[in-house]
């Protein structure tokens, strides 16, 4: 068996545990408190969460109704400075798939399961989710 690399940028929650060598166990968000407000940071260390070893990148902020800050972790397994870019492109993807799920899409309301008709209806409903929102941005 081969085994792939696959570039994996996922948001960790700030509360969780992560083990700093040299420093022992801190919440991860400790690690990004010092930042100024809407700071961002690729935090050089390798840390490790369970039997893992990764690289952390962040950003302070605050939550969507402006009243309290929170930290965007995002952690990878290749210390790359453009992990916050590439995690922002991939939340635009997810964040379209949600949209098609719901909102008005619902695309898992079709039931199918024919890999060719599966294809064309998310391609056909990409194009439109894409109309939808270049129109919502022009009005």
């Amino acid at each position: 068996m081969v085994a792939l690399k696959v570039h994996f940028y996922f948001r960790i929650k700030e509360n969780m545990w992560v083990y700093v060598p040299h420093l022992g166990m801190k919440k991860v968000f400790w690690l990004f408190n010092s930042l100024p407000l809407h700071g961002a940071i690729h935090y050089r260390q390798i840390v490790q969460i369970g039997t893992q070893w990764i690289y952390l990148s962040g950003i302070k902020t605050l939550n969507r109704d402006g009243s309290n800050i929170e930290f965007v972790i995002i952690a990878t397994y290749s210390y790359d400075p453009q992990t916050l870019t590439v995690y922002k492109y991939r939340w635009q993807i997810e964040t379209m798939f949600s949209a098609l799920k719901t909102s008005g899409f619902n695309l898992e309301d079709t039931h199918l399961n024919d890999l060719e008709r599966i294809s064309k209806l998310l391609s056909l409903l990409c194009i439109a989710f894409i109309w939808a929102l270049y129109i919502a941005t022009k009005i």
